[in-house]
């Protein structure tokens, strides 16, 4: 999901889409793409595009991908929260800060638990398992994360 339309999620209440992208499985990639759109769509291609260019080999270089990808995220909702308020105009009230936070941690837990599902993953040097911890975290978020962002607002 592009970062403006997550920002005018936070004041329009539209409803969320995402993509699929990861694992295979009709459960996890439909969790996937519940989870993914709680995430900025060019965080997600960076990420992606990152590891396929460099074919990272060491855990290390997978955990800087990782903090590139979680650093992109929160850069797009700040810049997707200005583009907000400048389409907005002059008279419209700004997005609480409050709201912009609650985005941010929506969107790191789910590009942590999305980058945990995949295969190759930066948590396989800490987690045993990783991928299959990261598929059940995505699930229990696909479960949780729409009806919590619908409670508190941030999508309809």
């Amino acid at each position: 999901m592009s970062t403006l339309r997550l920002m005018a999620q936070a004041t329009d209440s539209d409803s969320v889409s995402g993509h699929v992208a990861g694992r295979s499985g009709a459960t996890v990639a439909t969790a996937l793409k519940k989870v993914e759109a709680f995430i900025p769509t060019e965080a997600v291609g960076v990420y992606v595009a990152a590891t396929g260019i460099l074919l990272p080999k060491t855990a290390i270089e997978l955990w800087i991908l990782f903090g590139i990808g979680e650093a992109l995220v929160l850069v797009l909702i700040l810049v997707g929260r200005a583009e907000a308020a400048k389409q907005a105009g002059k008279n419209a009230r700004p997005i609480p800060m409050g709201k912009t936070i609650e985005l941010f941690l929506l969107a790191s837990i789910s590009f942590t638990a999305w980058c945990m599902a995949l295969p190759k993953t930066p948590f396989d040097s800490i987690i045993t398992d990783a991928s299959r911890i990261g598929a059940i975290a995505v699930l229990v978020l696909a479960a949780v994360l729409p009806r919590y962002a619908k409670l508190r607002g941030l999508i309809e």
